[in-house]
């Protein structure tokens, strides 16, 4: 029953976050551009991790709009893996 309770309150939280970025996406005017950056945690998968341990990125990005619907993004990023000794 309490699992049930949650499923339905979480449910409802997110169709009201869903309804209130569809209402206010709908008033805002678009940017001509946008700037920003970004970082976080690279974690190596498959055999990669056998030789490498976890890492970290950062980047940033530009945009501009061309037009009502079309816009061009440049993307720069870096990223780091630290080494595992490997014996």
């Amino acid at each position: 029953m309490k699992g049930n309770l949650m499923s339905s309150v979480v449910a409802a939280l997110s169709a009201s976050l869903v309804a209130i970025s569809a209402a206010s996406g709908q008033s805002m005017a678009p940017r001509p551009y946008a700037l920003g950056v970004y970082a976080g945690a690279s974690m190596p998968m498959g055999d990669f991790k056998d030789q490498a341990d976890i890492g970290y990125h950062v980047g940033a990005f530009g945009s501009t709009a061309l037009s009502g619907n079309v816009s061009v993004r440049l993307d720069g990023a870096y990223n780091d893996f630290g080494k595992k000794d490997v014996t």
